[in-house]
């Protein structure tokens, strides 16, 4: 809860659990994840860290709790699981690895930040943002948003909260929103 999507699937993935219970963490991780982070960005931008927080958690552990008679409660292991190997790599091969496998994973979070941020960019000079969040409508009023944070859910749904940060947070200052549209918005983000 306290660290990114990745950080939690990959302290996940190296543990013994069964497929079932792997799922249900990752169903409760998508949704409660980087609490702290999150929470500032929203606190910053309209709405009380603590209570998207607790909307958040419940939301996930109601989650869980609706999905887990479909997923299936068997907690024997898969047999591959429980095959791992003894043998060590040496420390310096397994640092040059991890430093390598890092610098990749860098460039490409680079490149799909840079080219999603590109495209963005695009919609605005082109001014196609307004007739995508229009086309949004329907769906934005069932979830009880207003056209106005449309452009702002969209920046979330794509970029989550860490990454479309910097943009919520600009919008919410700029007055355009009122208080409680920002509420609701940060409730259906979370």
């Amino acid at each position: 809860m306290l660290s990114s999507v990745y950080g939690g699937i990959a302290a996940m993935a190296v543990l013994p659990f069964s497929t079932a219970q792997m799922t249900l963490m990752a169903v409760f991780i998508l949704m409660c994840h980087a609490l702290i982070q999150e929470g500032i960005i929203q606190g910053t931008s309209g709405i009380h860290p603590l209570k998207a927080t607790l909307v958040r958690f419940v939301a996930a552990v109601a989650t869980i709790l609706a999905i887990a008679p479909w997923v299936g409660s068997t907690t024997e292991m898969p047999a591959a699981a429980g095959a791992i190997s003894t043998a060590q790599p040496a420390f310096l091969e397994m640092l040059h690895h991890w430093a390598w496998t890092t610098l990749m994973l860098s460039v490409k979070i680079f490149f799909i930040i840079m080219a999603l941020l590109t495209l963005l960019e695009c919609l605005k000079s082109f001014d196609l943002v307004h007739p995508l969040v229009r086309s949004l409508r329907p769906f934005l009023r069932l979830m009880g948003l207003d056209e106005k944070v449309g452009f702002l859910w969209m920046t979330a749904v794509i970029f989550g909260l860490s990454y479309g940060g910097a943009i919520i947070v600009e919008e919410a200052k700029s007055g355009h929103l009122s208080r409680d549209e920002l509420e609701i918005l940060h409730l259906s983000i979370g």
